[in-house]
């Protein structure tokens, strides 16, 4: 979110903004199994769309959503990423707008998280995993 909220701020035609939420990894689910936990309200039927995600890795999520656009009837897709972590991606996506390609790093800040803590940081940020203290 607060990704797209500096986006939407350069942006010189009219914009309608809308969420959608996928949820993964939820229950032991398998890598890759994702439940739609929110979907659009704005219809997209006839509309140019562009998926803004803060940060791609696997691919899965975007996939999905690249998916189901078309059902929903957009007249076009694109996906705009702040971060990509290409040499975490299971499955091929096509990036239209990538901010920055990052290594293979748990990162925090600017809306990311861990355990819904630091997505106050102004900045993004590596997290230390124990493996690499």
């Amino acid at each position: 979110m607060f990704f797209l909220v500096d986006l939407v701020r350069h942006l010189t035609l009219p914009v309608e903004v809308d969420f959608v939420q996928i949820s993964s990894y939820r229950h032991g689910a398998r890598r890759g199994d994702l439940e739609l936990r929110k979907n659009l309200d704005l219809p997209a039927r006839g509309r140019d769309v562009l998926l803004v995600e803060d940060i791609v890795d696997s691919g899965h999520s975007v996939r999905a959503l690249l998916a189901a656009m078309p059902l929903e009837g957009a007249r076009s897709v694109a996906v705009c990423a702040m971060l990509d972590k290409a040499s975490r991606r299971e499955v091929e996506v096509p990036i239209a707008f990538r901010g920055f390609e990052i290594e293979d790093r748990f990162v925090v800040g600017y809306g990311l998280d861990i355990d819904e803590r630091y997505r106050e940081l102004p900045y993004v940020g590596y997290f230390p995993q124990e493996d690499e203290a």
